[in-house]
């Protein structure tokens, strides 16, 4: 959760206290998210971010170790988070 959170607010370059400005969240509660001192914030609070990111609730809650795609290829490990683009050209010969 705190990852996701943290890399939106990166993303979009806000800062604890403008997040909070921006969504009415306190900013300490901001922190406590970001520092996993809240576990378990009200769903409430994160609707609020999500809503301002423009994300599902569900994805601040994801963990991006569940959601990754994994194949072999020619003895080859790729490994890819799903919210991540990728291109692979294969050659055959």
């Amino acid at each position: 959760m705190r990852h996701n959170l943290n890399n939106l607010m990166v993303t979009n370059k806000l800062t604890q206290a403008e997040l909070g400005r921006r969504t009415g969240t306190a900013q300490p509660t901001i922190n406590r998210i970001l520092h996993n001192v809240t576990e378990e914030p009200s769903f409430s609070t994160m609707l609020k971010l999500a809503n301002y990111f423009n994300v599902r609730v569900e994805t601040l809650y994801e963990s991006s170790e569940e959601y990754t795609y994994t194949e072999e290829v020619e003895d080859k490990v790729i490994s890819v988070p799903v919210s991540k683009t990728i291109t692979v050209e294969i050659k055959i010969t």
